[in-house]
């Protein structure tokens, strides 16, 4: 073996010893090199040996980590690197180990934060990778990872606007300047019942109904300034095509350079809130109403007082005037019979006005007393006429009647009637002046006759008009009025006409074009039975005069069996002692089921029932009755004695089988006699 001179071997060791220094020098530089760079890049920087200690740290990962390089470096990197899944809140295995094991690169999971040593809390990504000698034999591991906080927290702000967009109770809606839809949520699939996918695309006036499409102009020029449209009601379309009232309140959108890309709406639902809206006016219009219908009434009252007082006094100053000239003598005696004339034709007067106050007093307790039989109405009307003959004479006035002979009978009371006929016509002499023309006409019409009465006299005001029939109401209340009267004559014959089933009505062009007054009431040939009666239980004592007398009240049942049927004891028993004491043999029954089991066993020749009945009441024992056999007792003439007094009431009870109808409270007399016509029919 050949030897190197000694010289030589030294110049190689040097040459080597610098080749070797010059490899570590360029390897310390490029690690600087290396740690430089990563000390300076906006990532946090970890890297690690093969068996997972930390070997690097840059000043991103420390301030993230919340440790210092010195309190990291030798340490494994599971003991400062603590990972949660952002919703369970569970640890998360440490990418640097799974690289370890795996030896590849890894990727974070999603949705991962990281837990600082001071317990800050980040949101971070990235990946973790191994890291290799020139041999490729693992020596490490290098974590890269960075902060996104800020833009999660911004996601899920995001997302969580967009959830409560989409669940929001409102329809939220979005659109671009040309008012083509851009987005749509549930509330607005709820108010319009389009889907999103129907409207996203169309324009928004598909909303519109087309009477307010130009509302989008108004609203689009508002946007494209920058301007908030403030909330205002509305009315938009739904699917279906109905309309519902909706608020609007429009605001623009902003793209990041801040200029006006589209706008989003929030319409609300506001129907229900209209609808209260109207009830509340409604019901304040009813309030007012009613007050001012008060206020009417009281000063209808005070107006009344106050004509009352003085048409009594104005026929008493001439009674009490003349009487005191008759008394002192001084009259000659040519005057006198034109005193007392004049007294008299007065303190009729006074007795007219007194009788128009009890009626209508009658009237409104429901005690006027009537008197029905079966009539025809061409007398009743020329006794009225000739009543007031003298008095159009007196004003030349041309009086005409015309009667239809074949206009058939009515029931009713021939005074009440007449009292009806007497008031039109007075009516009319009192407003036509002299030389003008009345007539009366006498007609039948289906199944009603028609008593007509027509002047060419003042006319009536067309304001008026509706109030013509109503109490104390007059068309002038003034001092300085014309005509006299308390204003209670039309009121009184409305009321009287109506106790008949009939109607009364009014008809005129104006004042001074004459009025038309017509009476209808039932044909009795129609109804085929004697309507009710409605009686004051004082009136016995009022009309004694009128009544049969008491001998012939205690025989007009003589021998007939009466049942009377109520479910109140007390009511039962009195309406047994009245039919005792007028000569009939009477039994009770307190219900229907009892009524019809004693009408069974003891075949009664009348029946009297309430209608208001518990259970079953007088309307179906009545039903149940007519559609018995003869035999069985469904003929038996009935009477219902009720305390619902009403037309319609009466109506109800005539039209299922009874052949009349009484109010409580009944006078003896009224209900004898109208059970023994019964029998007699």
């Amino acid at each position: 073996m050949m030897r190197l001179p000694w010289h030589r071997s030294r110049e190689r060791t040097v040459e080597a010893n610098r080749a070797l220094q010059e490899i570590q020098f360029e390897e310390r530089q490029q690690r600087e090199w290396f740690e430089v760079t990563l000390n300076s890049i906006g990532d946090a920087v970890v890297a690690t040996d093969a068996s997972g200690k930390i070997t690097f740290v840059n000043p991103i990962a420390e301030n993230l980590l919340g440790w210092r390089q010195e309190q990291l470096i030798g340490h494994p990197l599971t003991e400062h690197f603590a990972l949660v899944n952002e919703y369970t809140r569970k640890a998360v295995e440490n990418p640097i180990s799974k690289v370890i094991e795996e030896g590849r690169i890894v990727g974070l999971a999603n949705h991962t934060i990281l837990v600082a040593e001071d317990g800050r809390e980040f949101f971070i990504e990235d990946s973790a990778a191994p890291i290799r000698d020139p041999a490729g034999k693992f020596i490490g591991a290098i974590l890269v990872f960075h902060d996104i906080t800020e833009r999660r927290l911004g996601e899920l702000a995001q997302a969580e606007l967009a959830a409560i967009v989409e669940m929001a109770d409102d329809a939220i809606i979005a659109k671009n300047l040309n008012g083509t839809i851009t987005s749509w949520n549930k509330g607005a699939e709820r108010l319009f019942g389009y889907a999103a996918k129907e409207v996203i695309g169309r324009q928004i006036t598909v909303l519109f109904p087309p009477d307010r499409t130009q509302e989008e102009d108004k609203i689009l020029e508002h946007l494209k300034r920058g301007e908030r449209v403030e909330p205002f009601e509305t009315v938009r379309l739904r699917k279906d095509g109905q309309p519902v009232d909706v608020s609007v309140t429009i605001s623009p959108i902003k793209d990041a350079n801040g200029e006006i890309i589209g706008a989003s709406k929030i319409v609300r639902d506001i129907s229900r809130y209209k609808q209260n809206e109207k009830e509340r006016e409604e019901l304040l219009r009813r309030e007012q109403e009613t007050r001012s219908e008060a206020e009417a009434a009281n000063r209808l009252k005070d107006e009344f007082l106050a004509t009352v007082s003085h048409e009594l006094r104005t026929p008493l100053s001439s009674i009490l005037g003349w009487a005191a000239l008759l008394r002192k003598g001084s009259l000659v005696p040519e005057a006198i019979p034109n005193a007392i004339e004049v007294i008299e034709r007065n303190a009729k007067a006074q007795a007219q006005i007194v009788n128009d106050i009890l009626d209508v007093s009658r009237i409104i307790t429901g005690k006027l007393h009537l008197n029905i039989e079966r009539i025809d109405l061409a007398p009743i009307i020329d006794e009225a006429v000739d009543t007031v003959r003298l008095a159009a004479q007196g004003k030349e006035l041309n009086l005409i009647t015309s009667y239809n002979p074949d206009a058939g009978l009515v029931f009713g009371d021939p005074q009440r009637l007449r009292q009806v006929v007497w008031n039109l016509l007075s009516n009319a002499v009192k407003f036509t002046p002299k030389g003008g023309r009345i007539e009366v006409r006498l007609q039948r019409i289906d199944s009603e006759v028609e008593i007509i009465v027509s002047d060419t006299g003042k006319g009536i005001s067309q304001n008026f008009l509706p109030y013509i029939f109503e109490r104390f109401r007059q068309a002038d209340t003034s001092m300085a009025r014309i005509y006299g009267g308390l204003g209670l004559g039309l009121a009184i014959v409305r009321h009287l006409v109506e106790l008949h089933g009939g109607t009364v009505s009014v008809e005129s062009s104006g004042e001074g074009q004459g009025s038309t007054f017509t009476v209808r009431i039932p044909l009795a040939a129609e109804l085929g039975l004697m309507p009710s009666s409605t009686v004051d239980s004082a009136s016995a004592l009022e009309k004694s005069d009128d009544l049969t007398s008491e001998a012939k009240e205690k025989s007009a049942l003589s021998g007939l069996r009466v049942l009377v049927v109520d479910d109140e004891e007390d009511a039962r028993l009195t309406a047994a002692m009245v039919l005792t004491d007028c000569g009939a043999e009477v039994r009770m029954a307190g219900s229907a089921a009892e009524a019809l089991d004693v009408i069974k066993q003891w075949h009664p020749d009348l029946l009297v029932s309430d209608l208001g009945m518990p259970g079953e009441d007088g309307v179906a024992l009545i039903r149940k009755l007519r559609v018995l056999s003869s035999e069985e007792g469904g003929t038996i003439p009935a009477v219902a004695l009720s305390g619902y007094a009403r037309i319609e009431d009466r109506e109800l009870a005539l039209s299922n089988g009874y052949q009349a109808h009484l109010a409580k409270p009944v006078d003896p007399a009224t209900l004898s006699s109208t059970l023994a016509n019964l029998v007699k029919r």
